[in-house]
């Protein structure tokens, strides 16, 4: 009976670490690319930490891109499917046999993180969790973008990273907060050139208003005399006016008069014609007479 060619576990594992590393140093390629134009003071605290082994770079890893990933859908990976898919974490924690790969003296000081996350996952509340913003759905999308291999003890070290985040903001808070006086001074300083600025203002403004009394008073008294002088005009106006309307009533006197004088002329003038008439009627008998 012939024995198939198959290869031994010693092979395999090895294949399956050179592969891990692979993937391993791909994700710290891209890791430094990214912190170069990450402005998070938070994370990138916690990411440069020292004595720091295998476990907590890969949950400092993962926390950096939870952070940078923001939308809240569900990733369906379980995690035993991950781990059988992560030779890295399966043979070294499980087994606890060390393998040649390119992180010997970290891989040494994976099984101590491991033990430690336990208790570091007590201490972490679900208050502290919920305020960063951190779901495992979270930490699972971020691994799987990194080709980072993912693990309960990996998620346990992660979440116990985020209870140093509150404590971190607080200390920029107070390292912001002392800023404030040399503000005020400026501002006190600042405060100085203005007030005699406005003293100026207030003085130019005070000979402003007595100009303005002065040429108030002036124009009320130009005003009172052109009142004056209208009055007087309008007076006149008043007298002229009577006159006229007597010298109008005169005149329609005068027509009237007019009128019947011209009336008794042409009645004068038709007595005169009838008188002559009758002066030659009375020649003309007379002549008749004489002869």
């Amino acid at each position: 009976m012939a024995i198939p060619n198959t290869p031994s576990i010693l092979e395999i594992n090895d294949l399956r670490l050179a592969r891990s590393a692979d993937s391993l140093e791909s994700a710290l390629a891209q890791f430094s690319k990214l912190t170069t134009s990450f402005e998070h003071n938070t994370v990138t605290s916690i990411l440069s930490g020292e004595g720091k082994g295998f476990d907590e770079w890969l949950a400092s890893d993962l926390l950096y891109g939870a952070l940078l990933n923001g939308d809240e859908t569900s990733v369906n990976t379980s995690s035993y499917s991950v781990q059988e898919q992560s030779p890295v974490l399966e043979y070294e924690i499980l087994c606890g046999t060390a393998a040649p790969s390119l992180f010997g003296c970290l891989n040494s000081s994976l099984t101590t993180h491991s033990y430690n996350s336990q208790d570091l996952l007590d201490s972490v509340t679900i208050n502290e969790i919920t305020s960063l913003g951190l779901t495992t759905s979270k930490l699972q999308q971020a691994a799987a973008a990194l080709n980072i291999p993912w693990s309960p003890e990996l998620e346990k070290v992660v979440l116990a990273q985020t209870k140093k985040l509150p404590a971190l903001s607080t200390a920029h808070h107070d390292e912001s907060e002392p800023s404030s006086p040399s503000s005020v001074s400026v501002v006190n300083k600042t405060k100085s050139p203005s007030k005699r600025v406005h003293a100026a203002e207030g003085d130019e403004s005070e000979e402003l208003l007595a100009k303005r009394a002065k040429n108030t008073d002036a124009a009320r008294r130009s005003r009172l005399k052109k009142l004056v002088k209208l009055e007087g005009l309008e007076v006149k106006v008043a007298e002229l006016e009577a006159t006229n309307h007597r010298l109008s009533t005169r005149v329609a006197v005068l027509e009237t008069e007019k009128n019947g004088f011209l009336i008794k002329e042409a009645e004068q003038n038709a007595r005169i014609a009838q008188l002559e008439a009758k002066v030659m009627e009375a020649r003309l008998t007379l002549n008749t007479r004489g002869s």
